[in-house]
């Protein structure tokens, strides 16, 4: 049997409530660098739009990645 991977069309509570922790690394990388890919880009609206309750500083951490976003400040690779 193969094992179960993460695809954005199966993001739910579930499946990302174990992620919070490397959400958060995550986070911080994509700061750091200034850079995020398109596939981490579009995790991060998921995560975002879903039902996922998040720890107050994880939220902050991803609202300032967006904002970032907005202005420019970090580079989306493809």
């Amino acid at each position: 049997m193969l094992p179960q991977t993460l695809s954005f069309n199966t993001l739910t509570p579930e499946t990302l409530a174990p992620t919070e922790q490397s959400l958060q690394q995550i986070v911080r990388r994509v700061l750091s660098t200034g850079r995020i890919t398109t596939a981490e880009r579009i995790w991060f609206h998921r995560i975002i739009l879903s039902d996922l309750t998040l720890a107050p500083e994880t939220l902050t951490q991803v609202r300032l990645l967006f904002d970032r976003l907005q202005m420019g400040l970090i580079k989306v690779l493809d």
